[in-house]
């Protein structure tokens, strides 16, 4: 071939060709095999990537049959396509430096990436753009025919493209909706998107669009929810212009986003983390807005669910404004230190005096703006209750005077950051659910002088981390689960009358005294009493018996642990990862589980001098006295042989362990020690448990379930003789008062039955001669019928 041809026409699978390397071709002219319906398939096989074989190859054209055109990492300038209206085609084109333009007709993208030329594209006819489609085009702005008819889109379209003029996503547009949990891309999801309008009614998230100022949605697109994550990280988004059919906003949708203002009039479903890390300082209401639940949530107990949620949801909020319809809200959402006022518009249900919310007949104090300047309030004779979390996050109120009577109802002052002294001037015996939650600086309260406390609801003093001691008069008969959980100062509660801690009471305090006053009524330790704490030393009531799950679990200050002659059970993970060194385990003990200790290994355990009924100590293992393992001492390496004083082992003090795996030596353990009782845990742990292999053997240590009676037959034989057996009679098996009998196999039975063949004989062993020659004479006598059989057929037939 001549080497000076410019053009030439061929069939596109001869362009990777090495003999056209040769030519100075700068214009080349393919046609495309017609597509079968496996090239999706094999797209690569399509696609033209050599380069180098055509250094000046500047334009391409393709003639009318072609269906497909692929190129990557070429130096082409021009791409020719037939000038015919109806013509189609489906493009993959990668890394182009110099095109400028892409072919029109369009119907499929599969792929188009790193253009740093192309300015325009035209959409019009197309119906599919696949995955991170037009990935770096920097110069690509114009999108012609986006929106205008029917188009699928895949996710992360349009990345490191910021020039892109997309501003509508409309029902013509299309996607994979995917679970909101697994959910990682949508079409428009980390692109440079400028402006949205959305007029469709499920559009897609808009998460992670950092150059997006403005969301409008159109009036009768039909969307009523604005979905988990829709404009998460959109952080220069300040203006959002919602439509009336918008009624739910879920969770983290603005989130980060730089949003001041925002009208909320028609919303009636909210999760306030919609507005995390935003300067949100106004917002209107017009509906009684409640709180959007998940699948995974209840509405059992709403006080424990808000305590999940332990910081200002809008901290910059300064107005809140409530229109007409609004007859409840809950200011655990809507206060903050900086508000300054609830304004009410047209709203008959509530009362403003001084900035403060009362309702209508001002019986209740519903609301007090967090950021007033006052440091005391004392609540107006008139009120008779105050609403739940009325005074939450107040910023600057340090005291809070009560003069007349009133209710305490739930969660009366929770939340209030700032206040430091309540003052309570009339007489009552309850300090209700949640009364004092969260009051992060309170350090007193003052009861009339007349008035003794005796109950304590749950949570109430829940997270009051400044409170040291009760400073008013209590005789405290009952006090209810978590009612001290996270006081992190508390150094005294006088417990006397007690007949029990409650369940996570203590949970979370951070001193290492703490001095409750118990006395002999205090019989049980509930769940998690004193979980996580800093406590270094307890000594037991004298009449506590039961000490529950995990009440001392994480307690790794505590040094210092002593039972009383009377406790009684110990239940699983009582003591998980404490600091105790040295304990005595009392003779009234009956019950220890054997999660009791984990993770608590290096504990010297000490029994009285003869000896607990039950339990002790040997080899390293806690034990008690039917053989069984309850736990393992003093941990050393990830590996631990069974000893031989251990026959029962459970799968509880398998998995409380932190061994990697416990070794069982055939020559020592009776096979029994392996029949662990099947659970839940039985195919997570039973991995742990390994069968030493013979000395002999070079195999690793493996995991099978096997220990054979043939390995030490000598622990089977019995000293003396035995006693007579008898066969039990078929008829002991009709009576009714038989229930059942099963024969326990053992390895010795499986043996047994190993070696038998004939099971009318007695004893195989003896017999086992006599059936070899049985056998032999029957077969031989058989063989020898037959020939006589087929002699006397030959002979009738003659």
């Amino acid at each position: 071939m001549s080497a000076a041809i410019e053009e030439i026409a061929i069939n596109f699978q001869l362009f990777n060709n090495k003999a056209l390397s040769k030519l100075s071709i700068k214009k080349l002219t393919i046609y495309s095999p017609i597509l079968d319906e496996y090239f999706y398939y094999n797209l690569e096989y399509y696609t033209i990537t050599d380069g180098q074989n055509f250094p000046n190859l500047t334009t391409i054209e393709f003639t009318h049959d072609s269906e497909l055109i692929c190129f990557s990492n070429m130096n082409i300038e021009q791409i020719i396509i037939p000038n015919d209206p109806n013509f189609r085609c489906s493009i993959k084109i990668a890394g182009l430096p110099k095109l400028k333009n892409l072919p029109n007709g369009i119907n499929t993208v599969f792929y188009v990436g790193d253009m740093p030329e192309i300015e325009t594209v035209d959409l019009t006819f197309c119906t599919i753009i696949y995955r991170n489609s037009f990935f770096n085009c920097p110069k690509l702005k114009r999108i012609i025919g986006w929106g205008d008819h029917a188009m699928f889109l895949g996710p992360g379209l349009f990345q490191f493209s910021p020039l892109v003029d997309i501003n509508i996503w409309n029902e013509n547009l299309s996607y994979e909706v995917r679970d909101i949990i697994n959910e990682q891309f949508s079409p428009l999801q980390f692109s440079q998107i400028k402006e949205i309008n959305i007029n469709a009614s499920y559009p897609p998230i808009f998460r992670g669009c950092k150059t997006l100022k403005k969301v409008k949605y159109i009036e009768g697109s039909g969307i009523t929810r604005i979905e988990y994550d829709a404009f998460y990280d959109c952080e220069s988004l300040t203006e959002v212009e919602l439509c009336s059919s918008i009624t739910t906003i879920a969770a983290n949708a603005f989130k980060n986003t730089n949003i001041s203002y925002l009208d909320l009039t028609n919303i009636q479903e909210l999760d306030i983390s919609a507005f995390y890390g935003t300067p949100l300082k106004e917002i209107i209401i017009n509906k009684n807005v409640q709180k959007v639940l998940y699948f995974f949530e209840t509405t059992d107990d709403p006080i424990v669910l808000e305590y999940i949620e332990r910081n200002v949801y809008l901290p910059k909020l300064e107005k809140v404004t409530f229109k007409s319809e609004v007859t409840i809200f809950n200011t655990l959402y809507f206060n903050s230190p900086n508000l300054k006022e609830y304004v009410l518009v047209d709203n008959s249900n509530f009362k403003s005096i001084d900035k403060v919310i009362y309702t209508a007949d001002k019986q209740t104090l519903y609301a007090y703006p967090g950021g007033l300047e006052a440091k005391e309030f004392i609540i107006p004779d008139f009120v008779r209750n105050v609403n739940h979390n009325a005074f939450a996050f107040t910023n600057n109120l340090e005291k809070i005077i009560i003069n007349s009577n009133m209710v305490l109802t739930e969660s009366t002052f929770a939340y209030c950051t700032s206040v430091k002294t309540v003052v309570i001037n009339f007489k009552t015996n309850v300090l209700s659910k949640g009364c004092f939650a969260f009051c992060t600086n309170l350090t007193s309260i003052k009861i009339h002088e007349n008035a003794a406390i005796t109950m304590l609801d749950s949570h109430c003093f829940h997270g009051c981390i400044s409170l040291q001691r009760l400073d008013f008069k209590n005789e405290l008969e009952i006090v209810e689960e978590s009612c001290f959980q996270d006081c992190q100062s508390l150094v005294e509660v006088n417990l006397s009358q007690l007949y029990s801690i409650p369940k996570s009471c203590f949970k979370g305090n951070l001193q290492s005294q703490l001095n409750l006053h118990m006395g002999s009524n205090m019989k049980i330790m509930n769940k998690e009493a004193f979980m996580d704490t800093k406590i270094t030393e307890f000594i037991c009531p004298e009449n506590l018996f039961i000490i529950d799950e995990f009440a001392f679990s994480n307690c790794t200050e505590l040094i210092n642990f002593k039972f009383n002659e009377n406790i009684q059970r110990l239940e699983g993970y009582s003591f998980y990862n404490v600091g105790i060194r040295e304990l005595y385990i009392p003779d009234s003990i009956e019950y220890i589980n054997s999660t009791s200790f984990c993770n608590s290994t290096h504990i010297e355990f000490k029994f009285s001098e003869g000896g607990h009924p039950i339990y002790y100590v040997e080899n390293d293992c806690f034990m008690n006295k039917t053989g069984g393992l309850m736990f393992v001492l003093w941990k050393k390496g990830s590996v631990f042989e069974i000893p031989q004083n251990v026959k029962i082992i459970s799968n509880e003090a398998i998995k409380s362990s932190n061994f990697y795996r416990f070794i069982v030596n055939p020559d020592i353990s009776d096979s029994e020690l392996l029949r662990i009782k099947s659970n839940e845990y039985i195919d997570m742990y039973n991995s742990k448990i390994c069968v030493k292999p013979p000395s002999s053997s070079n195999e690793p240590d493996n995991c099978i379930l096997e220990i054979s009676d043939e390995n030490n037959i000598d622990r089977y034989e019995k000293e003396g003789e035995y006693e007579p057996t008898y066969k039990l009679s078929n008829s002991l098996y009709l009576e009714e008062s038989f229930k059942y009998i099963e024969e326990y196999i053992t390895d010795n039975t499986w043996y047994y039955y190993a070696n038998q063949s004939l099971p009318f004989l007695e004893n195989l062993r003896v017999y086992s001669l006599f059936h070899v020659v049985l056998l032999v004479f029957v077969a031989f006598l058989s063989v020898l019928i037959i020939i006589l059989l087929i002699t006397a057929l030959k002979v009738t037939h003659e």
